[in-house]
């Protein structure tokens, strides 16, 4: 899929690996520039803000634990016209993505 297909991502995603990293004391800038160099990052624009809210809303009707975080990656990727790619089992029951779990 990275190798064949346009890859896009949320820029709240760097923010959360970011994050992963620093709690296993790993070094992030190495996966920072592979995703970089793979990847389209899409800025959070106030209309992927805006109808994150409502999504979040939509997707708790499916499976409670689904975050703003998670909506917002979601939306993301509707707002390019992109598949929302997942292996979060909150998005197990979801139609309309790619679930690889």
């Amino acid at each position: 899929m990275l190798e064949k297909d346009e890859i896009v991502t949320s820029v709240i995603a760097l923010a959360e690996l970011s994050d992963k990293y620093a709690r296993e004391n790993r070094e992030f800038e190495p996966f920072l520039e592979f995703i970089q160099g793979k990847a389209k990052i899409i800025p959070l624009h106030q209309s992927i803000a805006v109808e994150a809210g409502k999504l979040k809303k939509e997707l708790r009707e499916i499976e409670k634990n689904v975050s703003l975080a998670d909506a917002i990656h979601f939306q993301t990727a509707k707002s390019v016209g992109a598949v929302f790619v997942t292996g979060d089992p909150d998005f197990k029951l979801v139609d309309g993505i790619l679930f690889l779990g």
